[in-house]
């Protein structure tokens, strides 16, 4: 039902062109464009049908966003959140466990947010994974909306090289029940050296999102420049950033 062809190239063309020389309007469509006839209901019940229910995992964690354990930026999940990811349970503690479900093979199908009505669906190829976040209580269409969309594109050795998070909104009028893309949040990573690492982390608003006042008319980029410093294990130990000037740009611009 993905589009993982269409995914992969989109993560290419983000890489190669980088944050700053993005065309915001451009690269919302582009992710438009690859999730509008996604399925929820069909996506679902196909998920449903290979769920192992013996091997359903469990964590920990409020502010670890849609994906809990499986955040695919352990940048973001330290600078932003101030978190780290705990581990895997066999069984559930409170009502602030993330749920995840597998196949019989291992592989993550499905994930539901703490308390909330949110599901995550979870697809995998090669070095590429695709998670799409629903909120099954959304009552305007018979299919609920997107909530957030996330690609990620790993490099050889496993660790993550472009990683691409797509907020959704969905317009309340009759006429346009379509969701949009209002903001993308993007990490693109350097090839390491020496256990020193460069990476972009930009935020991007749509123009004319209804988010704020102040981003009503405008579109908005935003850009850190970060240097991660990793340890003997692979792990951050610690990271320098610099936000560049925040570029704004007019709705007709």
């Amino acid at each position: 039902m993905l589009d993982f062809s269409g995914i992969r190239a989109l993560l290419d063309w983000v890489h190669e062109k980088g944050a700053e020389s993005l065309e915001i309007a451009a690269l919302f469509e582009r992710v438009r464009v690859l999730c509008q006839n996604l399925d929820f209901v069909k996506m679902h019940k196909s998920v449903e049908k290979e769920i192992d229910p013996v091997r359903k995992r469990y964590s920990q964690g409020l502010n670890m966003g849609y994906l809990g354990y499986y955040e695919p930026s352990e940048l973001r999940v330290q600078m932003a959140a101030n978190m780290r990811r705990g581990r895997l349970l066999r069984k559930p503690g409170n009502n602030t466990d993330y749920t995840y479900a597998y196949d019989k093979s291992g592989n993550l199908l499905q994930i539901y947010g703490p308390g909330t009505p949110f599901e995550t669906l979870c697809y995998s190829e090669n070095d590429t994974k695709a998670f799409v976040t629903f909120d099954a209580c959304y009552t305007i269409w018979d299919n609920p909306g997107i909530l957030c969309t996330t690609f990620a594109k790993y490099d050889p050795a496993g660790d993550p090289e472009t990683i691409l998070v797509a907020s959704w909104m969905s317009r309340y009028d009759k006429k346009n029940r379509n969701p949009e893309v209002v903001q993308v949040d993007m990490d693109i990573y350097q090839p390491p050296e020496n256990n020193v690492q460069k990476c972009c982390l930009a935020t991007l608003f749509r123009h004319g999102a209804d988010l704020e006042s102040c981003l009503k008319n405008k579109s908005a980029r935003i850009i850190d420049r970060v240097t991660v410093f990793y340890g003997e294990r692979g792990k951050i130990v610690n990271w320098d950033w610099k936000r560049e000037p925040i570029v704004w740009e007019d709705i007709h611009g």
